[in-house]
């Protein structure tokens, strides 16, 4: 007997049990149809159907970000599951000699609460999250896509000591550039999410010249004279005591600011129209705000930029450099 056979058989006797065994029978032939055919055709036929369906998909964003939002779901809370087909996921961060206490910080316990929230909502299964995540409202749809997508923003200055393939310098230094676009978009306000400096955490961390550095910074130079004196760790309670009220922050805790670029006045006699007033794009000001920072990288050459006072100067000679623009 044949396979078309079998199949017909299993039909006829479904159909005898009852009208609601039909779909059961029906994907039984269709499975043995498909045996019939080969490998390559069967591959060659569904990727004229993965274009097909592509086509389709683009032309509906809302399934597509239902999709997506499938996909996240499953990325950062099942692991490498394998029951979406859309292929994209999110890489939750690990963080590269991650400090101790981190995570019981306020950031992270907000962190590993909403995940929890969300936990306990969904189903145990990953076979159920495409009709669950359907029948969420809007509102909970993009809290949850925004929760997924927070887990895999890194802004963490790594130390790479050797390039081995994962990450490079210039990586790192483009990834913390593009960190301060999402934190202004954002308005991050890291004292407010909880950080201090702290006598038992940075500023054990830095040598006393730091410390007298960063009291001068924040309070001024007659309160770094007040412990310039004392040793490392009287001087590092009286620095916490003084940087408390402060809203001071070391620089890899800050976010740079856009500033507005004046363009240049018209200059014809008798004109009185004031320069107009315009920004730079994001991710321009993104790199001007750490092109101090990455003129030290091996891989940079040409003008070494540095700030002075909020106005800017080359650190070149004006015999070996073309005119600035």
């Amino acid at each position: 007997m044949s396979a078309w056979q079998r199949a017909a058989f299993v039909v006829a006797r479904e159909r005898a049990l009852g009208a609601h065994a039909l779909p059961a029978a029906l994907a039984l032939v269709m499975e043995r149809a498909t045996a019939t055919m080969s490998e390559r055709l069967v591959s060659d036929l569904t990727a004229w159907r993965t274009l097909a369906l592509q086509d389709a998909f683009a032309k509906d964003p809302a399934t597509a970000f239902v999709s997506v939002l499938h996909a996240f779901v499953l990325s950062c809370f099942f692991g490498y599951s394998s029951e979406g087909c859309v292929q994209v996921r999110v890489n939750p961060v690990s963080f590269s000699n991650e400090p101790p206490g981190l995570r019981d910080s306020a950031p992270g316990q907000a962190i590993a609460e909403r995940r929890e929230e969300w936990r306990t909502r969904m189903p145990k299964s990953d076979k159920d999250i495409w009709d669950w995540v359907l029948a969420l409202g809007s509102d909970d749809q993009w809290a949850l896509f925004a929760h997924c997508v927070s887990v895999g923003v890194n802004a963490q200055r790594e130390a790479v000591k050797y390039d081995n393939g994962r990450i490079s310098p210039h990586g790192v230094e483009r990834r913390v550039a593009h960190s301060h676009v999402i934190a202004r978009a954002v308005g991050l306000d890291v004292i407010a999410a909880g950080w201090k400096a702290k006598a038992d955490a940075y500023l054990a961390a830095v040598p006393k010249p730091r410390i007298l550095a960063d009291v001068t910074e924040a309070r001024g130079e007659n309160f770094a004279q007040m412990i310039d004196h004392l040793k490392k760790a009287d001087m590092a309670r009286e620095a916490e005591r003084l940087l408390e009220d402060t809203d001071w922050l070391p620089e890899p805790l800050r976010t740079p600011e856009l500033e507005p670029v004046a363009s240049r006045a018209s200059t014809e006699p008798g004109s009185t129209r004031r320069p107009k007033t315009r920004h730079r794009l994001p991710i321009r000001a993104a790199q001007w705000a750490t092109f101090s920072e990455m003129a030290s990288a091996s891989e940079l050459r040409g003008p070494s930029w540095q700030r002075v006072k909020g106005s800017r100067r080359c650190s070149r000679s004006a015999r070996s450099c073309r005119p600035c623009p």
